[in-house]
């Protein structure tokens, strides 16, 4: 049983080792025992154990503080303190959370922005592969071979042998054949970009 205040015996603070009693040792194991459990359920980060300790030397300060000023009976009231529920600590937690929260929220932010910018770019327009080169205006003139589409350079000036084979294209999209017929825009663009018909194609 705890004496009550005014029966205490005062201390002598010249006798500095009074004050390690039983009722000093409960304060300590208090601390003990908060930091023991709430290592158990997570290890703290860096800037939480930073928190803490600064947390435990306010609570040890304020002991040390009320035991010069009221004696050893206060301390119940700075043991029942060790604890999660504590409104100093709650708030010194919580500081640390909104901060972690802030600088993560930007960094999402970033990543956002940086995934949007790279997804909003223009992409260069490229033709269709088996029109590359040609308008679409003129492509739907061209005469076919089965699905493959006429060579205009293969009848034009420069010629094209595709790669020796006979009747082969380097695009797996067309074919060297003679038409029956070609359309004035297909003439117009071989005259105006591959040099004009070969002599074997033109006609007589």
């Amino acid at each position: 049983m705890h004496l009550e205040r005014e029966e205490r015996p005062p201390i002598n603070h010249n006798r500095p080792f009074e004050v390690f009693n039983a009722d000093t040792m409960d304060v300590l194991n208090a601390a003990v025992k908060f930091i023991e459990d709430f290592a158990d359920e997570n290890e703290p980060d860096r800037e939480t154990t930073k928190r803490l300790l600064l947390w435990i030397n306010m609570r040890l300060g304020k002991f040390r503080g009320l035991v010069i000023s009221d004696g050893l009976a206060v301390e119940i009231l700075v043991k029942d303190e060790f604890s999660l529920h504590d409104s100093l600590l709650a708030e010194l937690l919580y500081d640390l959370l909104k901060a972690k929260l802030i600088k993560l929220e930007a960094m999402l932010k970033a990543q956002q922005h940086a995934t949007t910018s790279m997804h909003s770019r223009p992409r260069e327009s490229r033709p269709t592969k088996q029109n590359s080169g040609i308008p679409k205006s003129l492509a739907r003139t061209l005469p076919k071979q089965g699905s493959l589409e006429l060579c205009l350079k293969y009848l034009s000036q420069t010629g094209y042998n595709g790669n020796g084979v006979p009747g082969k294209c380097f695009s797996k999209y067309r074919a060297h054949f003679l038409p029956n017929s070609l359309s004035p825009e297909a003439k117009t663009h071989i005259e105006t970009h591959l040099g004009g018909l070969a002599p074997e194609f033109v006609d007589p």
